[in-house]
């Protein structure tokens, strides 16, 4: 449902290792491309329908949240959390209203490297199959305003309705699936817990952008920034 390739009822959430998985195949095809390209032979289900039919294998399964942190590829920070318009000390950030109420799991990524660990050398974990993200998945909104007051940013973010915003103000999945994930296995079973606490992440985070901005040939880093186009939006909204 997030990536608008099948339809039916919302998953109930927190959503656990048990819960339904994507019944559509492929969710990243794109026609366009070459056949051979990777976006259409990616599918991570079957990975792990492949793993855990090899019974001749220990196999550990981790599905991963949004993993965030130093050399994250996709500069999640300065794209859709808004460092970048902060640094740029834009006085209002304009974000989709319902991506902004969004919940979705992330992890920073030296947590998310300690889960793979505890999984590789815990005995307890073959055949099984762990959900691994933060405690409390946060609203995108929450992460904005985070960023913010450790940048001392002390502008306004606008919410607005995805209808009257252009295309590069438009987060390019569908948000009505929360995407709150049940970590409570692999905690209770494997003893996980974060060394890096959320604030900590951030920071960390927040300095590795500040010193390694994101190149515009990068693949990965796929949102536009036009204050032009922004400015105009704020005065159709009566903000400017």
């Amino acid at each position: 449902m997030v990536r608008k390739i099948e339809s039916g009822v919302l998953e109930r959430t927190p959503i656990t290792e048990n819960s339904c998985l994507r019944q559509k195949l492929y969710p990243e095809q794109d026609t366009s491309k070459d056949p051979n390209d990777w976006c259409n032979n990616y599918d991570k289900i079957l990975v792990e329908r492949t793993i855990m039919d090899r019974t001749d294998l220990a196999s550990t399964i981790l599905r991963l949240p949004a993993v965030y942190g130093p050399r994250d590829n996709q500069h999640r920070f300065s794209s859709y959390l808004n460092l970048k318009r902060m640094m740029d000390k834009r006085p209002f950030i304009i974000m989709d209203e319902s991506f902004a109420n969004w919940r979705w799991a992330h992890s920073y990524v030296e947590n998310v490297a300690l889960a793979i660990v505890l999984a590789l050398i815990d005995n307890r974990s073959s055949g099984r199959i762990f959900n691994v993200g933060e405690p409390v998945a946060h609203t995108i909104i929450d992460y904005v305003h985070e960023i913010g007051k450790k940048l001392g940013w002390d502008g306004e973010i606008v919410l607005a309705p995805k209808k009257i915003l252009p295309e590069f103000l438009k987060f390019p999945l569908d948000t009505t699936q929360q995407l709150v994930m049940d970590s409570r296995r692999i905690r209770e079973e494997l003893g996980y817990n974060e060394k890096v606490s959320w604030d900590d992440g951030l920071i960390r985070t927040i300095e590795w952008e500040l010193e390694n901005p994101p190149k515009k040939n990068n693949p990965k880093y796929r949102l536009e920034f036009d204050y032009e186009k922004e400015d105009e939006v704020l005065k159709e909204i009566g903000r400017r």
